[in-house]
């Protein structure tokens, strides 16, 4: 992925959230902002230099405000049966339980720990029954899949009632490096996974 046509003003303000609470030197940030300029992509690299291996990243006040945005967002159109596809980490799911709803998760790794029932799934085929959920998220999911349209087509299966999609829009060349970059930030450096990057 090349980073470069990033500048370093542009980096700092969409990583905002993401950096608050990583306590690293100035130091440090220095060099992985002048790492990340240049076009470095080796997020192992750049974990290092941010000492995050030693670290347990932990959710941050801006991730936390974005959880309670989406579900202020969605909350009215929940009914029934719910499933989370490509829940992740369980932070929204676990947040729509909270209030209430009954909610599973699935994914195509297991990266979610907590108690709400969750299943794994393959790309585009999940294994559910037809029309077997009154609602079915698809929360900033839809990048991640190589055939977006075969996993819309698969929520529509299983769906009996609703589906609920968000998903960050790039209207131009820039917003969708701005947007590709922070997906590999989130999901190589920050809190390292192997969720399908196809930055589509």
């Amino acid at each position: 992925m090349n980073l470069t046509p990033l500048t370093l003003k542009e980096i700092y303000k969409i990583l905002g959230w993401s950096l608050k609470s990583i306590k690293c030197n100035d130091e440090d940030l220095g060099k992985f902002f002048n790492l990340i300029e240049s076009g470095e992509k080796n997020s192992t690299i750049l974990r290092s230099i941010l000492k995050l291996d030693n670290k347990t990243v932990e959710i941050t006040s801006g991730l936390k405000e974005r959880i309670e945005k989406i579900f202020q967002q969605i909350h009215c159109y929940l009914d029934g049966s719910i499933l989370d596809i490509g829940g992740g980490d369980g932070k929204i799911a676990e947040k729509i339980a909270s209030a209430g709803f009954s909610i599973e998760i699935t994914d195509i790794i297991l990266q979610y720990k907590g108690h709400l029932k969750f299943f794994k799934c393959k790309f585009n085929h999940i294994p559910a029954p037809d029309f077997f959920y009154n609602t079915v998220l698809l929360l900033n999911v839809l990048h991640h899949s190589k055939n977006p349209l075969a996993l819309i087509n698969e929520a529509v299966r299983i769906t009996k009632k609703r589906i609920i999609v968000i998903e960050s829009i790039a209207e131009n060349e820039i917003e969708h490096k701005i947007t590709a970059f922070l997906d590999w930030f989130d999901n190589r450096v920050l809190v390292p996974n192997k969720i399908p990057l196809p930055f589509n």
